[in-house]
């Protein structure tokens, strides 16, 4: 069993499992299994998170530098400013 499978399908069912609370909180469903499922499954997908960037920081440094002018890509530009516009709004 491959430590870096478990934390990426962990990432992923959290994430799933998160929206779809979210999805729920979000059109009033406020019953209190939902919201500690919600923050349960929050927590888990930031714990998890964080162990697959770990793993996998080789590959995002791969993705957001060039290997031979180490310039920022264009990429990483990108992704900054959609997460900057999520973060604003």
């Amino acid at each position: 069993m491959k430590r870096k499978n478990v934390i990426s399908l962990t990432v992923a069912i959290a994430f799933l499992l998160l929206a779809c609370t979210g999805i729920l909180l979000f059109i009033k469903q406020k019953a209190h299994f939902i919201e500690m499922t919600h923050t349960i499954f929050g927590l888990l997908f930031i714990s998890f998170a964080i162990f697959h960037i770990l793993n996998n920081w080789s590959s995002i440094r791969a993705y957001s530098k060039g290997r031979t002018s180490g310039s920022i890509k264009k990429e990483l530009v990108i992704a900054s400013l959609i997460g900057g516009i999520m973060l604003v709004l």
